[in-house]
């Protein structure tokens, strides 16, 4: 049965999600166990998310592959309503047991730009009728979010639980640590760009190496060698749903998948300071329990990255990807000088970074290929490639 799903991202993420979607979408399953044919059909992009039309089954599985998504909102119910008895009358008429059974659940309810504007009478309203909704929010129940937006009530069911983007693997973090979307994002950027000849870049070279001169707790690298493997070791709330396909049921239902070409790029990270390189070894024996399939072979240097001995990687082809220290966290200039020493790694085929506009990264070799705004943790950067 087709369904609508909202798949929510950070903020002019959309056009990335939009194509990471449709670079997985051969892999997720159909009912018949075997990669499905069918398409979604993009309804509506919106600052934050897409929503899309697709088979209720398949809809569930993007949980599983997205690395850009923060949820998957799956749309169950729509009406209009300007008074407080037509929002009492269309609650009464869902039938939330065929989709919960006698499961308690969080309700949420937002509104905005509607006359129907008061959240916490509408939340007095709502459990009246909703008599499984519990007052005081339980991260282990499920949850249903009410929206109302220009007179417009949409009910939907959180499809995901924990917010996606946390994997499983990241025990310990670092100082400042970046959110695993957004070091997903930096890894998107790279394969966009050498899919359009930008930089010389290939998953499938075992010859090349991705070097994280600031490596803190692990997370760019870790999701670039994920980048390509669905979460199977994580729960998603729609596991709990009532009335799933048999084949969702199934305990080895997970074991479907095929993953075609899978990454052999090898991974190197230098880390500094000596508590957090410990929570990067903690942090990597964790990954490789929660993403089993990944093979691709890791080296942790604990060190300074401009004086570190780079000559193992003489036979390989090496791309540089950092988050360096910026804003709050950078004390002097050595960010930039660190990143301006790597034109000493051999083989340094690019370089992609997260920046402060301000910064003027002048190398002698490698020049600007692309660069686009990016925000983490409400500071505005650059995401920039530097390329031969």
């Amino acid at each position: 049965m087709a369904s609508r799903f909202f798949v929510s991202c950070q903020p002019h993420l959309e056009k990335d999600l939009l194509n990471e979607l449709e670079s997985f979408w051969h892999q997720i399953i159909d009912l018949d166990g075997l990669p499905t044919r069918s398409r979604p059909e993009v309804v509506y992009e919106d600052i934050g998310g897409i929503e899309i039309e697709c088979e209720t089954h398949l809809g569930f599985q993007i949980n599983l592959f997205s690395k850009l998504a923060n949820r998957v909102l799956w749309r169950i119910h729509h009406f209009e309503a300007r008074y407080f008895d037509q929002f009492e009358k269309e609650l009464k008429k869902l039938d939330l047991k065929k989709y919960l059974g006698e499961q308690k659940f969080n309700l949420n309810i937002e509104s905005g730009k509607s006359r129907l504007f008061h959240e916490s009478n509408l939340e007095e309203s709502a459990h009246k009728i909703l008599k499984n909704a519990v007052k005081k929010q339980d991260e282990t129940l499920l949850s249903l979010y009410i929206r109302i937006f220009k007179d417009h009530v949409t009910l939907s069911l959180d499809t995901s639980g924990k917010h996606l983007h946390k994997r499983g693997y990241r025990q310990a973090q670092g100082e400042a640590p970046m959110r695993e979307t957004l070091a997903a994002k930096m890894y998107n950027f790279l394969l966009k760009n050498a899919l359009e000849g930008e930089v010389q870049y290939s998953p499938q070279n075992a010859n090349t190496t991705i070097l994280d001169p600031f490596c803190g707790a692990g997370t760019l690298l870790f999701e670039a060698a994920s980048f390509f493997q669905p979460n199977l070791v994580s729960k998603f709330d729609f596991e709990r749903f009532n009335n799933l396909p048999g084949l969702l049921k199934s305990e080895t239902w997970k074991k479907n998948f095929k993953i075609a070409n899978p990454s052999k790029t090898q991974f190197m990270g230098v880390e500094l300071d000596p508590k957090t390189f410990a929570k990067l070894e903690g942090n990597y024996e964790a990954f490789k329990t929660h993403f089993p399939a990944v093979e691709n072979s890791f080296k942790f240097i604990q060190g300074n990255s401009k004086t570190a001995d780079f000559s193992a990687l003489k036979d390989q082809s090496v791309i540089v990807i950092a988050n360096p220290p910026y804003g709050e966290r950078l004390k002097n200039t050595d960010a930039e000088d660190v990143l301006m020493s790597l034109e000493r790694v051999p083989n340094l085929k690019g370089l992609v970074v997260v920046h402060p506009p301000q910064w003027k990264l002048k190398f002698s070799q490698l020049k600007i290929k692309q660069s686009e705004a990016f925000n983490n943790q409400g500071l505005d950067l650059k995401l920039t490639l530097f390329a031969l």
